[in-house]
């Protein structure tokens, strides 16, 4: 079962707004903030999170074709033989005729896999965080209404997650590159976030007003009985300006 993300240890605190001025313009963001650390051996086995399993990033697919991995997590490597048969062969009367057998147990098909793909960050230092909010409530700000709230070491400058066990419903994702792993949004003299933020959906801040984060519903996205593939492209505030 997926529960949410205690609030001890949730891996964006807050979204909090902050206002600066440049130019004699009024510039409203709202940033997140996380807390994020290791567990300790006595917590372990009581934060029954999502499963999520960390990859690196493979070359795009068409997003007609579905997610494909030359080896997912939990996988083996494509191949194109065909599989051998694990039936046992069945037991035959002295006649030759198969002897009747009771039904056959049904096999629960795999559930479908959410893959989140982070771009274009910076460089590959410390930590990037993500929240996954099943609604509006609480987007983007309310990291203990989260139904994942995470953190993953960065190595590379794109690199995808896959999240298990989802359920089915419609979702939307608020990330951000934690490159020193304070634990904290850092912010230059003007209040301008200086580290990455990203949105599912390849979702942006909005910088016209009212500014601050995109809409749940302009980066929300239907998942369901597929595996899906959600695109975040990291944006630098110091950059859009």
């Amino acid at each position: 079962p997926v529960t949410r993300a205690p609030e001890a240890q949730p891996a964006m605190q807050a979204f909090a707004t902050k206002r600066y001025s440049i130019l004699s313009a009024l510039f409203v963001l709202t940033a997140a903030q996380t807390s994020c650390g290791e567990k300790s051996g006595d917590e372990v086995g009581k934060d029954p999170r999502v499963p999520i399993s960390f990859v690196p990033a493979q070359p795009s697919v068409p997003s007609n074709s579905g997610p494909q991995y030359s080896n997912p997590v939990g996988g083996t490597p494509a191949s194109n033989e065909t599989p051998k048969s694990n039936e046992a062969p069945q037991p035959t009367t002295p006649g030759g005729e198969n002897q009747p057998t009771g039904p056959a147990t049904p096999i629960a098909p795999p559930r479908p896999v959410l893959t989140v793909a982070i771009n274009d960050l910076h460089n590959s230092n410390g930590n990037f965080c993500i929240s996954i909010f099943a609604s509006a409530d609480g987007f983007p700000d309310s990291a203990e209404k989260a139904i994942v709230a995470e953190c993953f070491a960065v190595s590379e400058n794109s690199f995808q997650v896959q999240i298990q066990n989802l359920p089915p419903g419609t979702y939307a994702i608020a990330g951000w590159h934690d490159e020193n792993k304070d634990k904290k949004l850092n912010y230059n003299i003007f209040g301008i976030p200086k580290e990455g933020l990203a949105f599912s959906e390849n979702g942006k801040p909005r910088l016209t007003p009212p500014p601050g984060p995109p809409a749940f519903e302009t980066i929300s996205f239907a998942f369901g009985s597929e595996d899906k593939v959600t695109q975040m492209k990291t944006s630098y505030l110091l950059e859009l300006l």
